[in-house]
């Protein structure tokens, strides 16, 4: 992938994570006074939205963040620190609190996205870094192992 059509596949992405978190925002909470059946320990609010809403929201975000993912690990290689660190994917299905969670993690992944735009030329020059790093030269990729034997008595059951 060149740096134009990464950049463009970013801006794209950030549209949809921007259509995303405004659903996050939209998100219903309903109240009602027969609970939910389930007892449950401490003090606390449980928050309640529609199943099949939340289900879907839940499934397009996971997707949003694979995708947005592979874009990055395309571009920059699986090494480079901001597919480890900066670029955050979550379990939306775990979250306590679905719509706050989701607000803050969506907000996290576009901030580093528009991050990337902004910082292009210089992760352009990192991501060759991190790439080439991956790549041994064929001879010492093809090179055996060196193990050393002991003839001492007492690694018999090792070299065994």
């Amino acid at each position: 992938m060149n740096k134009n059509e990464f950049v463009c596949n970013l801006n794209a992405e950030i549209t949809k994570g921007e259509n995303l978190l405004d659903r996050f925002e939209r998100l219903q909470e309903y109240h009602d006074d027969l609970g939910d059946g389930m007892a449950y320990f401490g003090s606390g609010h449980r928050h309640k939205y529609n199943p099949v809403q939340k289900n879907k929201l839940a499934n397009d975000f996971t997707l949003w963040e694979r995708k947005v993912l592979e874009i990055l690990k395309c571009y920059l290689g699986e090494n480079c620190s901001i597919v480890e660190e900066e670029f955050t994917t979550s379990e939306p299905h775990y979250w306590m609190n679905f719509k706050s969670s989701g607000i803050i993690c969506l907000n996290n992944n576009l901030t580093t996205l528009r991050s990337c735009l902004e910082r292009i030329d210089y992760l352009e020059a990192k991501a060759e870094i991190c790439n080439d790093s991956n790549k041994l030269p064929k001879s010492q990729k093809d090179k055996p192992y060196k193990v050393f034997i002991s003839h001492s008595g007492e690694d018999i059951a090792f070299v065994t």
